[in-house]
């Protein structure tokens, strides 16, 4: 699905067997268009799947794209944030979050891309440890 959260890739994914959903629709640009997508693909899921862990995890940024787009980033940031405080508030206690700017947040962070968006091995490797974590963390708690 190109990661847009297309609704027939949404529903086609809430009918599958899963431990947890990892949820970060990444290609969605327009802030507009994402304000609609982004909480109606959580709700596609949530609905078919009133238990199942949902991670969801904000548009990483790097230290090599902060010059050119902070302020996008920051505002799309605020929106996939929005989703996970509406689903906390209203009730939903398997919904998590991870803050996607803490993928490379450190000195040598801008190796982690290969173009300031798209990661690197190395940025791949981050965003697997903090994911990896969380997921292992959620699924120790249901044992």
């Amino acid at each position: 699905g190109r990661a847009k959260a297309e609704v027939e890739v949404m529903e086609y994914l809430a009918n599958l067997d899963m431990s947890v959903f990892v949820y970060c629709p990444l290609n969605v640009y327009d802030l507009d268009e994402l304000r609609n997508v982004h909480p109606r693909g959580y709700k596609i899921i949530r609905e078919k799947n009133p238990d199942l862990p949902i991670i969801i995890i904000t548009t990483p940024h790097s230290v090599a794209n902060e010059a050119d787009d902070v302020d996008y980033t920051y505002r799309r940031r605020i929106v996939e944030m929005q989703t996970y405080i509406n689903a906390y508030e209203s009730g939903d206690k398997n919904v998590y979050f991870i803050d996607g700017w803490q993928f490379f947040n450190f000195p040598e962070g801008d190796g982690c891309t290969t173009d300031g968006a798209h990661p690197s091995d190395l940025g791949f490797m981050h965003i697997a440890d903090v994911v990896g974590n969380e997921i292992d963390t959620i699924l120790r708690k249901r044992l």
